[in-house]
C-alpha cells in the first residue's frame, strides 16, 4: 500500500504582518486611551514676587470637618437666694438696696438715687413684707412698685443697673426657676414682601422672653435662642421654626451681660395658623464654666491641624498665615460650643508672642467658615515692630456645663 506524505505549506508572510499590525493597533489604541483617562501627574509651580502676593491674597482654604462632639454636660442649679424682709415706708432705692445686700449683689444704683431734700421727701414709699421670696422675684416686683427698669450698663454689663421709667409694659407675667426667673415680654408678627423681586411674602413669628440669672451662678454666656419642646395653636399647628446656624451667634457689639438676657422663641407662622398660641414649652440655655486654662504651642508657624482639648471644650489650630507684615490665625472650633458664639469671646482665645516674649496686637479678625460641625474663626496680628512668633497661646474655659430653665406658658395671642 502506497504512503502518501503530507507536506507542510510555506506560511505566508503577508498573514504574519496582518496579525503583527493588528496587535500593534490594539496596543496604539489602549496607549491612546489610557493617555485620555490617567490622571494627571502633580505639578508644583513657584511664584516669585508680585505673583506670590496676589496667590496669597486671593487663597482660598477649603472647607474644614471636625469630628462630632458630644452634648455638653447639664449643670446642677445652685439654687434661689431666698429673702425674708419686713420694711415700712421704703423708697424704691432703699427697698432694692435692702435685697441686694441680703444677696450680697453689687449694684448700680446712681440712675434711681433720691437727691437732695426734697427728692428725698417726695420719693414714693410703700410698705414691702417678703418671706423666702427669691432674690430676682423680689427686685421685679420692687421694679414694678417702683416703675424702674433693670438694665446691663454698656461699661459695666455685670453690674445689675436701674433707670427710672415704667416697667410694667416691659415686665410681664414671670416664672421663677431656681436661681432664675424668665419673664414674657412680647409676642410680635412681621410681614415680608418682596415688591421687586420674585421672592413671595413671609411672615416672621416670635415670642420674646427676658431671662434674668442670679450673679451668683456666673453664667458664661445666655443663649439668645430658646430650645422649644412645644409650640401649638389652638388649630393643632405646629409652630416650631428649625434653628439656623446663624439664629445664636453675636457677631459684635460689645460684651454681654451675664445677669440678664433677652431671649426669642422662633416660631413659625403658616398660612392657616389660628389666634393662639395654645401651648408654648422649652426651656433657656444657661452655660457655665470653670477656670479657664491656656495651652502654649511653640513655632506656630509651622503648626498646622493642633487639636486642644479640655474638659467640655475642643479647638484646632489650624494655620498661622503670615502676609506682608500681618499675621492671621485660623482657628475652628465646635459650633454648638457656648465657647465659640461671641466674636469678642473668640477674638480672645488666642494670643500671639514674638521670640522677644512681646505680645503681637490684634488688628481685625472673622469667622464664619467651615463646615459643620465645624465653626472658623481667625484672628489677625500687626506684626510691625515684631519679631517673628515663638508661642500661640490658646485660652478656653474647662469644666463647661448647660444650665436649663424651663418655661411653660399658654394662651398667648398670635398676632397676624
Amino acid at each position: 500500500m502506497a504512503v502518501i506524505e503530507m507536506q507542510k505549506e510555506p506560511r505566508s508572510i503577508k498573514s504574519v504582518l496582518f496579525v503583527a499590525a493588528l496587535i500593534v493597533g490594539f496596543l496604539v489604541l489602549g496607549g491612546a486611551i489610557y493617555w485620555l483617562i490617567k490622571p494627571a501627574k502633580p505639578r508644583t509651580i513657584t511664584l516669585t514676587g508680585a505673583q506670590a502676593k496676589q496667590a496669597t491674597a486671593n487663597f482660598v482654604p477649603p472647607a474644614t470637618t471636625l469630628p462630632w462632639m458630644p452634648p455638653i454636660p447639664q449643670a446642677q442649679d445652685p439654687g434661689p437666694t431666698l429673702i425674708s424682709l419686713d420694711l415700712k415706708q421704703a423708697t424704691p432705692r432703699q427697698a432694692i438696696a435692702e435685697v441686694a445686700s441680703r444677696a450680697k449683689v453689687d449694684l448700680n444704683l446712681q440712675n434711681i438715687a433720691e437727691q437732695g431734700f426734697l427728692a428725698q421727701l417726695t420719693a414714693q414709699r410703700f410698705d414691702i413684707a417678703y418671706k423666702n421670696e427669691t432674690f430676682w422675684s423680689a427686685v421685679i416686683d420692687l421694679c414694678r412698685k417702683g416703675k424702674l427698669t433693670p438694665y446691663a450698663d454698656w461699661n459695666a454689663p455685670n453690674r445689675i443697673a436701674f433707670s427710672q421709667g415704667n416697667a410694667d409694659s416691659a415686665l410681664g407675667p414671670s416664672v421663677a426657676v431656681g436661681s432664675c426667673v424668665v419673664v414674657l415680654e412680647n409676642v410680635t408678627s412681621r410681614f415680608t414682601a418682596n415688591l421687586t423681586g420674585p421672592r413671595p411674602a413671609s411672615r416672621d413669628l416670635r415670642v420674646g422672653l427676658k431671662l434674668f440669672v442670679e450673679p451668683k451662678v456666673s453664667p458664661y454666656r445666655i443663649s439668645t435662642i430658646a430650645n422649644l419642646d412645644v409650640a401649638n395653636d389652638e388649630r393643632g399647628n405646629n409652630l416650631i421654626r428649625p434653628r439656623g446656624q446663624w439664629d445664636d451667634r453675636n457677631g459684635g457689639g460689645g460684651p454681654q451681660s451675664t445677669w440678664m438676657r433677652d431671649v426669642e422663641c422662633l416660631l413659625l407662622c403658616p398660612e392657616n395658623a389660628g389666634e393662639r398660641i395654645t401651648r408654648l414649652k422649652g426651656y433657656c440655655s444657661v452655660a457655665v464654666a470653670g477656670p479657664p486654662r491656656t495651652e502654649k504651642i511653640e513655632a506656630p508657624l509651622d503648626k498646622k491641624g493642633v487639636d486642644i482639648k479640655f474638659d467640655g471644650t475642643f479647638v484646632r489650630l489650624l494655620e498661622v498665615r503670615k502676609t506682608g507684615e500681618e499675621y492671621y490665625v485660623r482657628m475652628a472650633g465646635d459650633i454648638s460650643s457656648p465657647v465659640f458664639k461671641e466674636y469678642e469671646r473668640m477674638q480672645n482665645v488666642v494670643k500671639l508672642i514674638d521670640t522677644n516674649g512681646k505680645e503681637f496686637q490684634r488688628s481685625g479678625g472673622s469667622y464664619g467658615g467651615g463646615r459643620p460641625p465645624a465653626f472658623e474663626f481667625g484672628v489677625q496680628f500687626s506684626g510691625a515692630g515684631m519679631s517673628e512668633p515663638k508661642e500661640l497661646h490658646v485660652t478656653l474655659p474647662t469644666a463647661v456645663r448647660e444650665l436649663r430653665v424651663p418655661f411653660e406658658f399658654t394662651e398667648l395671642p398670635l398676632p397676624h
